[in-house]
């Protein structure tokens, strides 16, 4: 077949590599090639696209500097290859992807300075160490490189990097970002996930002013970020909206933080030295602070806790698993930061913090036995359903092992009006939290009948020890100084906040 132009081979097994392809082919597709090269009457000039999977490659050859036209070269667990060439061979490439080339070490250094290469991918190649140490490439949009464990650096970052408005560097070794991070003025996307080695973050990368997410989670060695006083670039508090900033070694997050107007997401897991949150962006919606022991100052929490008395109108999540010293802090208003019309089902929404008691207002409580259970059922009459906008959940509950998802799904007679979901990893840990989470019902239609909400957890991995039903009624304001004193009653007589008074 001399004229053949497409070959895709996907299943068919030959106890021989073919010793023969047509040089007309433009996409050559093969799995399973036992062959260590390509044939050597195959010359490649008209091949546009390249694909090899689970091949015996040991090199792409010499004639590699024929493939002219190619566009799209990709390598999946090509387990012989340990080099990939000099592409200023390939001037026409413009998607490279390498992934599961278990031997792979070297991707040469000209890759750095491709031209027209627009994606470039490297995926689970673990002996992989020699990577390009600049790039100055000004066609390239996506950088992926991830689980290259024995990478160590970071490249720098040339001034021709105009297009690249995506990078997920993850699970390798680097150390620490280049100050030539900022040359890359049309980022906007940058996930570093995972570098357990990462500890410096240069203050260049306030530069970055098209930048709207920048997640660091899994980053376990403690990161120095740059000063916010510091800044000088206020574009780029405005374009940032998820900021995941995880085991900082920041005591206070200034003030500054009002300047993000476009942020919607803050995580801080295990920033155990900080203290004090002393503002909020006034468009954020959710705030993770897990595992941050040290704080115990958070102003705009406990306004966002009392009725039209904050701006963050937007806010609906709060996650202080394990913020042991903000249990005081957050006790006192802790129903009014669940507003139900701001929240909805299916949307993970509500508050989370340490503590081991349901507030006294809750009027309709259950309480499991001490073997406690995965799920618990609570029922409620709707004697007077015009008058009710939504309702509020409040569990506590220990963690006995790592869980995936809990969820609480009420229904109405018997049908399911939705469910809501914490999807998030809990940590096993002892000491008891409590879930707090707002419905919404008024899209509802309801009359006389009875409400069935179930508290459950799917892998078994909580265990709810109490579970209470708050209904909230469309005049909830007025009844809001009663509940504020029973709650205050309520906190004084926790005996878990003895040392979070102390300070």
């Amino acid at each position: 077949m001399p004229n053949l132009r497409v070959l895709i081979n996907c299943n068919a097994l030959f106890s021989e590599p073919p010793s023969y392809f047509s040089n007309e082919l433009r996409v050559l597709d093969f799995k399973n090639y036992h062959g260590t090269s390509l044939p050597s009457n195959f010359n490649g000039k008209n091949l546009v696209d390249l694909r090899m999977t689970m091949c015996k490659l040991k090199s792409l050859g010499n004639k590699f500097k024929n493939f002219q036209n190619l566009k799209c070269l990709d390598l999946e667990k090509c387990d012989f290859l340990k080099r990939i060439p000099d592409t200023s061979r390939l001037p026409n490439l413009e998607n490279l992807y390498i992934s599961k080339c278990n031997r792979l070490v070297e991707v040469d250094q000209s890759i750095g300075s491709h031209c027209k290469l627009v994606r470039l991918s490297i995926h689970k190649c673990p002996k992989l160490n020699s990577f390009p140490s600049s790039l100055n490439m000004r066609s390239l949009e996506s950088l992926y490189v991830h689980a290259g464990v024995s990478l160590v650096s970071f490249p720098e970052i040339g001034l021709e990097m105009k297009c690249l408005i995506w990078i997920k560097w993850s699970s390798t070794s680097i150390k620490e970002l280049p100050h030539s991070i900022g040359n890359l003025t049309e980022l906007q996307y940058l996930h570093l996930e995972s570098n357990k080695n990462l500890a410096h973050i240069p203050s260049s990368i306030c530069q970055l002013e098209n930048l709207s997410h920048l997640d660091l989670i899994g980053c376990t060695k403690r990161i120095t970020y740059p000063k916010l006083d510091s800044l000088t670039f206020t574009n780029w508090f405005s374009k940032v909206t998820k900021l995941k900033l995880p085991w900082g070694t920041f005591v206070i997050l200034p003030g500054l933080m009002d300047r993000f107007v476009g942020l919607r997401e803050l995580s801080l897991y295990g920033c155990d030295k900080l203290k004090k949150i002393e503002k909020l962006p006034p468009n954020i919606e959710v705030v993770k602070a897990r595992y941050c022991s040290s704080l115990e100052s958070f102003p705009d929490i406990s306004k966002r806790f009392e009725f039209n008395t904050s701006n963050l109108s937007k806010l609906h999540s709060i996650d202080l698993y394990g913020c042991s010293k903000m249990l005081v802090n957050v006790g006192s208003h802790v129903a009014a930061i669940l507003r139900p019309e701001e929240a909805g089902f299916g949307k993970s929404s509500g508050l989370l913090f340490p503590g081991n008691k349901i507030p006294n207002w809750f009027s309709n409580c259950k309480e499991t036995s001490n073997s406690c259970s995965s799920d618990i059922f609570i029922e409620v009459e709707l004697l007077n359903p015009s008058v009710i906008k939504g309702i509020l959940t409040c569990a506590v509950f220990n963690a006995r092992r790592n869980v995936i998802c809990s969820s609480i799904q009420v229904n109405y007679d018997g049908r399911c009006l939705g469910t809501i979901f914490y999807t998030y990893f809990f940590l096993a840990d002892s000491n008891p939290h409590v879930w707090l989470a707002s419905y919404d019902l008024k899209p509802f239609t309801l009359a006389k009948g009875s409400l069935q909400i179930c508290f459950k957890c799917d892998s078994g991995g909580i265990l709810f020890k109490h579970c209470g039903v708050h209904l909230v009624r469309k005049d909830e304001k007025n009844a809001k100084r009663k509940r504020d004193d029973d709650d205050e009653k309520y906190y004084s007589m926790d005996d878990n906040l003895e040392d979070g008074d102390e300070d």
